[in-house]
């Protein structure tokens, strides 16, 4: 990854004709304050904002697939139509920010501050599937059932456990009965 300079940032900004689509595809954004900035029709993918002020900036149909801005402040951004899919916002200040027919299948917005965030019916993979009122009944199909297998045989294995304890705990019990105690006395002598 390059680290790219504001300055050259800022000159390559000034430098933009309208409507052009901007790539800052694999570049750093370190220790800017690019609040209020239009950044709108422009590619980061791939892209790393650390230390970067994004608050109100314009991202609208910008691309920030996979890009890394982890802890930024970017209070009222504008991510309308933008393609955030699998881009990581952890921790990240998204108060108020504009994800209106945005994409956001596989983002990272764990720890994120969403107060206030605008989505619509267009916003893809943003809200819930499953009902956010009221009972359902749901599942998790993992990476070739690795998991579902190893949870199956974990239970197995406790259900076989727990097999062996119950007929251990059995056999106590039919003992003691022979010997004329009841079966209260063999438990709490058992156990």
């Amino acid at each position: 990854m390059e680290r790219l300079s504001e300055i050259d940032f800022r000159e390559a900004l000034a430098a933009r004709k309208a409507g052009e689509r901007l790539s800052f595809v694999e570049k750093e954004i370190w220790d800017m304050d690019l609040s209020g900035t239009d950044l709108s029709n422009m590619d980061f993918t791939l892209s790393s904002f650390q230390n970067t002020a994004l608050n109100n900036v314009n991202l609208e149909n910008s691309s920030v697939e996979n890009a890394l801005f982890d802890g930024c402040s970017m209070k009222g951004a504008n991510f309308k139509n933008a393609k955030m899919v699998t881009a990581s916002f952890r921790y990240c200040d998204m108060r108020g920010c504009n994800i209106e027919d945005a994409n956001l299948y596989g983002a990272v917005l764990e720890f994120a501050n969403l107060e206030g965030i605008v989505s619509n019916e267009g916003t893809q993979w943003f809200r819930l599937r499953c009902p956010e009122k009221g009972a359902f009944l749901g599942y998790k199909k993992c990476v070739n059932d690795r998991m579902v297998q190893e949870l199956e045989y974990m239970m197995r294995i406790n259900d076989e456990r727990e097999e062996e304890r119950f007929k251990a705990l059995d056999e106590t019990l039919r003992a003691y009965q022979k010997e004329g105690k009841g079966k209260a006395e063999a438990a709490v002598t058992k156990l």
